[in-house]
């Protein structure tokens, strides 16, 4: 959640500690990032639930395989964001 709420803030975006800020930093994200990204953050909004629920003992754990899966999607997105962050910061010493 923090590393989208740096990528948002490089856009000029600030999240509030509403209800369901953590769904509007998924949706955000996707769509800044693009349509290539749909499926991984439909995947980390499946990861909050799951967590949820294991948290809440509101349902069956997840699936170690699905826990595997969703950390190279966390990775992959950290990935991303480093590298948007790097362009930032090159463009702003050009400056």
């Amino acid at each position: 959640m923090k590393a989208i709420q740096g990528y948002l803030n490089l856009v000029r975006l600030r999240l509030t500690d509403r209800p369901a800020h953590h769904v509007a930093a998924l949706n955000a994200a996707a769509a800044l990032l693009g349509p290539e990204w749909q499926p991984r953050v439909r995947r980390l909004r499946d990861l909050r639930r799951a967590r949820r629920s294991a948290v809440y003992d509101a349902g069956a754990p997840p699936d170690v395989s699905l826990l595997v899966r969703y950390t190279e999607d966390v990775e992959r997105l950290l990935d991303e964001l480093e590298a948007l962050v790097g362009r930032a910061e090159d463009a702003l010493g050009a400056c």
